[in-house]
């Protein structure tokens, strides 16, 4: 019932199973989640499938609680793939680099058998204003910027995604020590690393990875991009002398000092894109180089850029870079495509049921969200192997005039794919006519009389 397209796609995960009929289970699984419609459950992908009759059906859901496969070695396959199809055109835009954005999402479940579910800060509904709360379980995405040549603009495509408790879950059953989000981050980069060694590596994060710990150990070859505080205590870099030995240099000004100074030199750069405004946008940066200090945590190295826009439309921002030979202006165009994993992260629970499946055990939890998150970058490869043999069109409405190609178009894109050469005849004679299916044994063949 496969597509051939499909087929050739999820065969480079056979590797990650340890059965063959594991592996052919969760490729229908996997095929029958991308193409349905309403909640991600197992019971609707199987009535998608038209297995709803199958005796079967506990084996398909044994696929994400109880059969043994790695999805580590699933998301290594799966960047492998990614960037084997896509590597030469994104390196070229990223300025040579291999660029990934890390975020958070919470994924809002209730229920009493959900044991790592804690309450968090929700991103959607607070403001700087109002702190808004919710109960959900926190994951960590991990996405490759990137995607296919007919794309306009970057895609955030995931393949990594682990699941980070808070320190109340630790405690409460008894886990150990409790591991920060710097430390799920720090151990993500260094998977993505031995992955990846032979291009450099950039990382991409929020406020919440601005931190020293994490930032003073990247593996070599690896640097991060992030904001940094307006208020934060910079140095000079150290000095060595023959008495102490290494130590800071002197203090420098604030952030906020530089912004108000007058006497701050300014460069005005500009950008052919800024976050998916129409056209390009000139923009002035500061930049210098620091030590990032504070007593008792590790010193940093950074590359420090401050971009104030000379109209005054947009609010000024400060980011570092731990890699200080890079340019300021290459710094803030590859930060710019940080925005679009939160395009992901709603495109995902629009198009592809994210925050609908209804799984309560530790392991089929752990494997579900992470799978629905990597649909979005399969999805994404399924279409570009049939944009070879039929046109992908943009859908435009007579109330959005839509000039470039959207994960919705997509989705619709392959759907259109996979029922043409689906017929209803096929389906009486070929897949949902099978031993499983006993009612379909007793109906007579309409297509009977039909020479």
């Amino acid at each position: 019932m496969l597509s051939p397209e499909f087929q050739d796609l999820i065969s480079v995960f056979q590797t990650s199973f340890r059965s063959y009929k594991t592996f052919k289970r969760a490729s229908l699984l996997v095929f029958g989640s991308i193409l349905t419609f309403g909640p991600r459950t197992v019971c609707n992908v199987l009535r998608f499938l038209g297995r709803c009759q199958a005796k079967d059906y506990s084996l398909f859901h044994q696929v994400l609680n109880r059969s043994r496969w790695s999805p580590i070695k699933a998301s290594e396959a799966l960047l492998g793939l990614m960037v084997k199809c896509w590597s030469e055109k994104v390196v070229q835009q990223t300025e040579g680099y291999v660029v990934f954005a890390m975020d958070e999402h919470i994924e809002r479940r209730q229920g009493g058998k959900i044991r790592a579910k804690g309450v968090y800060r929700d991103a959607v509904r607070s403001t700087k204003r109002k702190f808004v709360k919710t109960s959900g379980l926190r994951w960590i995405c991990l996405c490759w910027i990137g995607g296919p040549c007919w794309l306009k603009r970057l895609w955030a495509l995931p393949f990594l995604t682990v699941l980070a408790p808070s320190a109340g879950y630790a405690k409460w059953h008894k886990q150990g020590k409790h591991k920060k989000l710097t430390d799920w981050a720090r151990q993500m980069v260094y998977q993505t690393h031995r992955w990846l060694k032979v291009y450099p590596l950039v990382f991409l994060g929020d406020n919440a990875y601005s931190a020293k710990a994490l930032l003073s150990t990247t593996p070599p070859g690896c640097c991060w991009i992030t904001p940094l505080r307006w208020d934060a205590v910079l140095h000079d870099l150290p000095q060595i002398t023959q008495r102490e030995g290494t130590k800071r240099g002197p203090r420098q000004p604030k952030l906020s000092q530089r912004l108000d100074d007058p006497n701050t030199t300014w460069k005005s750069v500009y950008f052919e894109q800024w976050y998916g405004k129409t056209g390009g946008k000139y923009m002035e940066l500061c930049t210098g180089t620091s030590l990032w200090y504070s007593p008792q945590q590790p010193m940093v190295h950074i590359r420090w850029v401050i971009i104030r826009d000379p109209n005054g439309q947009y609010e000024s921002r400060t980011l570092l870079c731990t890699d200080i030979n890079i340019e300021a202006s290459t710094i803030v165009k590859l930060f710019q495509p940080r925005w679009s994993i939160e395009v992901t992260f709603a495109e995902t629970r629009r198009h592809l049921g994210l925050e609908t499946q209804r799984q309560w055990s530790d392991k089929a939890i752990a494997r579900t969200t992470p799978v629905i998150l990597a649909n979005f970058s399969l999805a994404t490869l399924w279409a570009d192997q049939l944009s070879s043999q039929f046109e992908l069109k943009v859908r435009n409405t007579a109330w959005y005039d839509k000039h470039h190609t959207t994960f919705s178009d997509v989705m619709a894109f392959i759907r259109r794919c996979t029922y043409l050469n689906i017929s209803f005849k096929s389906l009486l004679d070929g897949d949902l006519k099978d031993k499983y299916n006993e009612p379909w044994r007793s109906r007579p063949d309409p297509f009977a009389s039909i020479a």
